[in-house]
């Protein structure tokens, strides 16, 4: 397979996930949260923490010979099928 060049680098895309990570961990850390919760730091954590995990993928290199529907079915059908499984079913239980 050939794929097109990459937007970011592999060191480049472990940074932003392990940057992301950390927010994700200070936005459930109560010692953290609460006494800033005053200044919004919790809405601020989470405008982009999460959706930027999902942002992502769009960022790596794609197979030049595939059209633009089957990348983004590819896309959705690997990374917000199994999200929207699991928010359901985490909903109904």
């Amino acid at each position: 397979m050939t794929y097109s060049k990459s937007l970011l680098s592999k060191e480049d895309s472990t940074w932003i996930k392990g940057f992301l990570t950390l927010f994700i961990i200070l936005g459930h850390n109560m010692l953290f949260t609460i006494p800033l919760k005053d200044y919004g730091m919790m809405s601020y954590f989470y405008l982009f923490h999460i959706q930027g995990f999902f942002l992502l993928p769009f960022l790596y290199g794609v197979n030049d010979n595939v059209s633009m529907n089957t990348r983004i079915k590819d896309v959705v059908v690997r990374f917000y099928y199994p999200y929207v499984v699991f928010a359901t079913s985490m909903m109904l239980v």
